[in-house]
């Protein structure tokens, strides 16, 4: 919406971060124009895709590990894996840091990775990226994911199987941990809305 604003004025409409549920019935009451979210769209809704964000495993910047499998990712998010020795890393124990419970990025990430598997009842909860950057900057043991373009220097992304996730590795399919963002509304959006959304879908909105 900023990069929007700068191009076109800023648009008669707010930008508002809900958990996926609470967006669903926001929409739904015709509270809210459109939703965009990586989940799937309820049944009959419009939907039209926006991008594709990949989801980067970051460390702590003292945390030697390099490259994750997906199953190693598995076993460190679910708690099977409990010591980082397991997986190649100096020894000691393994804090996950997920998102809250209902978000949309998570159930991406869970449906790819966490197949019919709970997150480790040990897992931490971040209620944003920012949240999760610092909480794996400042704990040697933590590992979390976030979309790409929060990508920060505080911590490290760690290639999952031998592959970093960035623009060519997205495009070619060899980066396998993929969000798809799309926006959905109970009807398709009209005037200023929709407006909006063709410039995104014909823009590549620059990374933070």
């Amino acid at each position: 919406m900023a990069q929007y604003a700068k191009q076109n004025g800023s648009p008669p409409f707010d930008l508002e971060i809900l958990p996926h549920a609470a967006g669903v019935e926001l929409t739904r009451a015709s509270g809210a124009d459109i939703l965009m979210t990586t989940d799937e769209p309820p049944a009959s809704w419009f939907a039209t895709p926006l991008s594709s964000q990949a989801i980067a495993i970051i460390v702590n910047q003292e945390n030697p590990v390099q490259s994750l499998t997906v199953e190693e990712l598995r076993g460190l998010f679910s708690g099977r894996i409990s010591d980082w020795s397991q997986v190649g890393g100096e020894a000691g124990n393994v804090l996950p840091v997920i998102p809250l419970p209902g978000d949309d990025f998570r159930s991406t990430f869970e449906g790819l990775v966490l197949p019919g598997i709970s997150a480790a009842s040990s897992s931490l909860h971040a209620p944003h990226p920012e949240a999760m950057i610092l909480s794996v900057a400042e704990d040697k043991a933590a590992i979390g994911y976030i979309p790409l373009p929060f990508a920060s220097s505080e911590v490290r992304i760690v290639r999952v199987g031998g592959v970093l996730p960035g623009k060519s590795t997205l495009e070619d399919g060899r980066y396998t941990l993929v969000a798809h963002v799309i926006a959905t509304a109970p009807q398709e959006p009209v005037g200023a809305v929709r407006d909006w959304l063709a410039w995104v879908q014909a823009h590549e909105i620059p990374t933070p």
